[in-house]
């Protein structure tokens, strides 16, 4: 059996006379969803009857997301997955004009602090 008690879902049993309540989750929580672009973030309400998450329209409080906190719109908050840039590993090419012109630089520099 399943009962609700200061907004934590319980699941109750009894072995021997003894009664057992375990914690199975909070009664109000938020939901994520997670595409490759975009993060969503719902509230959502146990209902001890149907033993299931359903969407919690009455709730509007604010939903805090990687430190910020976001109001919601239509039931729920968006937030775009900004993809880390990646940067590009320099061609050997590239490595050795670098090698060279680090080279030439300090020849030049060294050749400067003798006059």
């Amino acid at each position: 059996m399943l009962t609700i008690e200061d907004g934590i879902v319980f699941k109750t049993s009894s072995i021997g006379g003894a009664v057992f309540k375990e914690n199975i989750n909070p009664v109000v929580m938020v939901k994520i969803e997670e595409t490759e672009t975009l993060q969503i973030y719902s509230w959502v309400k146990f209902n001890p009857e149907t033993e299931a998450w359903e969407a919690d329209p009455i709730n509007t409080d604010p939903v805090t997301a990687d430190g910020v906190e976001y109001g919601l719109i239509n039931g729920c908050v968006i937030i775009p997955i900004i993809p880390e840039p990646i940067s590009e590993t320099p061609t050997l090419e590239e490595m050795q004009m670098q090698t060279l012109l680090n080279t030439e630089y300090l020849v030049i520099m060294s050749e400067l602090s003798n006059l």
